[in-house]
């Protein structure tokens, strides 16, 4: 993630790097123990910080992070991925990469009839990439219906529910489905193939970020590439830059590309993508197992403890 490209590049530039990550539950039974995450930095001694708020759905600990880091850093912030006036933001210009997709799915493939599964409501990356579908729609007079929209949570589980409505309700196939994020277009696949269809036969997926994982699923996924580990390592060179004393601009833009795979028809993986994809899952699935195993020893451990613990003590 990037959480590992902001320790590499901190370390070449002598940097010590500390991630604090929650889950950002919606949830109140655990929202005390997120909250207190907030908490752990110690905000007014460090030299820099990396904001990741488009991953924060919920809004009272989004504020409440950018309250604290207004109110207590004295160093350089940066934003990735999302544009905010207190701080410097390093951006991708994701409109146009999301009107090329959707050119491709109505000018080249011919439909007419695309649904869209777009993250939350008020989330500034899907309301700009729906705005974008809306856009083109309209400028290729394709009607947008309410049923053709369904908001979904950026995540792995959206799959079922966006083709409830998609189809269902609906009462017929739209030719393509184009979703906000790769984790929400898998699980449309996922959803798709568990009804019988066959993708890109009966019906095409695209997706949006190029997660690793989409080289590896069946079928691999049309989408569009956002150069994250680009993003991470120049907002770490921007906070070395402007604790050096040189002026930087408000906002860096990097640039995304539509990449056609099997999911929409056109392109199959290169040998060399679906390698290193392979790689990555494997030692994900170490690493997993890895976790798995600690677990297990771990729950041992505190078994015996307990029943130690309990045992009575003899005269």
């Amino acid at each position: 993630g990037l959480g590992d490209v902001y320790k590499r590049q901190g370390k070449e530039l002598d940097y010590n790097i500390a991630v604090f990550s929650g889950y950002d539950i919606q949830n109140d039974d655990v929202m005390e123990g997120e909250i207190g995450i907030l908490e752990l930095p110690d905000y007014e001694n460090l030299d820099g910080v990396i904001l990741a708020l488009d991953t924060y759905e919920n809004a009272k600990m989004k504020a409440m992070l950018v309250e604290k880091v207004k109110t207590r850093c004295h160093c350089p912030v940066i934003s990735v991925r999302v544009e905010t006036e207190e701080f410097y933001n390093v951006l991708v210009d994701d409109n146009e990469a999301m009107k090329e997709m959707i050119y491709h799915l109505i000018d080249y493939h011919k439909f007419k009839d695309v649904c869209f599964l777009a993250g939350p409501k008020g989330f500034p990356d899907s309301d700009r990439r729906l705005h974008s579908f809306l856009e083109i729609m309209k400028e290729r007079n394709l009607p947008v219906k309410e049923e053709q929209i369904y908001y979904g949570h950026f995540w792995k589980y959206d799959g079922g529910p966006a083709c409830e409505q998609f189809i269902d309700k609906r009462g017929k196939m739209p030719e393509a489905i184009l979703c906000a994020n790769d984790y929400m277009a898998i699980s449309v696949c996922k959803d798709l193939i568990a009804r019988g269809l066959s993708i890109p036969e009966d019906i095409t997926v695209c997706g949006y970020d190029n997660i690793w994982e989409a080289t590896v699923c069946a079928p691999s996924l049309s989408t569009v590439s956002v150069p994250y580990e680009k993003m991470g390592r120049r907002a770490v060179e921007l906070i070395a830059e402007a604790n050096g004393g040189k002026k930087i601009e408000k906002n860096t833009y990097f640039p995304v590309e539509v990449v056609l795979r099997e999911s929409c028809g056109c392109v199959n993986p290169e040998k060399k993508e679906l390698l290193e994809s392979r790689k990555k899952f494997f030692q994900l699935y170490e690493k997993q197992r890895e976790l798995h195993f600690q677990s297990t020893y771990l729950a041992i451990a505190l078994e015996l403890s307990l029943i130690h613990i309990s045992e009575p003590t003899r005269p």
